[in-house]
């Protein structure tokens, strides 16, 4: 599938946040819980009439997995347990 771009995110009351998104080992040191679920990404998807589709982050990393590395890096979400 091929889209024009990634034009806004979203996450819903599910998805981990800073503190909730770690595992605190022993010795303090903390793993990442990695995982997407409670975040969607909106991508704008080449169709005809160029409508909007919300998606998945888990298809859109799939289908464009650079795109969303620039894009999550660019709107300094790069650090959220989803994008780790």
């Amino acid at each position: 599938m091929q889209f024009k771009g990634i034009i806004d995110h979203e996450a819903d009351g599910s998805a981990l946040t800073k503190e909730t998104g770690f595992t605190v080992l022993k010795g303090g040191h903390r793993k990442c819980k990695p995982t997407a679920f409670g975040w969607k990404v909106l991508v704008l998807v080449e169709w005809q009439d160029d409508t909007t589709t919300w998606m998945d982050l888990k298809d859109v990393k799939k289908a464009s997995p650079i795109e969303l590395a620039k894009y999550v890096v660019a709107n300094k979400i790069n650090d959220k347990p989803a994008f780790v």
